[in-house]
């Protein structure tokens, strides 16, 4: 009978394998997963941030990150890449986080401004 895992235990089949990491706020990671603990914190060995933006990316070497777990959104195992840097463009990666805070502010522009208003103790929308 096999025992199924459940929750972080399930991240224990993909230690030293590339994985991709995709934080809360759209930051990117691209290393190998070395550890993870009962609260998903991970570590990443190798690692390097990657900015990708429409048909062009940029990485920056970033060594061993250690990502605490709540902020991560998705992790997966990252397949083969030669297919990914054959179709986009490298690009320096200042210049790709200048574009991304660019594309940031766009996004902000377009989501509607909420006013509150204080009213007593309590907040109203």
């Amino acid at each position: 009978m096999a025992t199924e895992l459940f929750g972080v235990a399930n991240l224990l089949d993909e230690l030293d394998k590339r994985v991709i990491c995709t934080l809360r706020d759209g930051i990117t990671f691209v290393g190998v997963l070395r550890t993870v603990d009962e609260f998903g914190n991970i570590v990443l060995h190798n690692a390097v941030e990657r900015i990708t933006i429409d048909r062009q990316y940029g990485e920056q070497d970033r060594g061993i990150v250690l990502v605490r777990g709540d902020n991560i959104s998705m992790l997966g195992e990252l397949g083969d890449e030669t297919q990914m840097r054959a179709t986009l463009q490298e690009v320096d990666f200042p210049d790709m986080v200048l574009l991304r805070d660019v594309e940031r502010e766009k996004q902000r522009a377009k989501q509607p401004r909420i006013q509150r208003h204080r009213h007593d103790d309590a907040y109203v929308v």
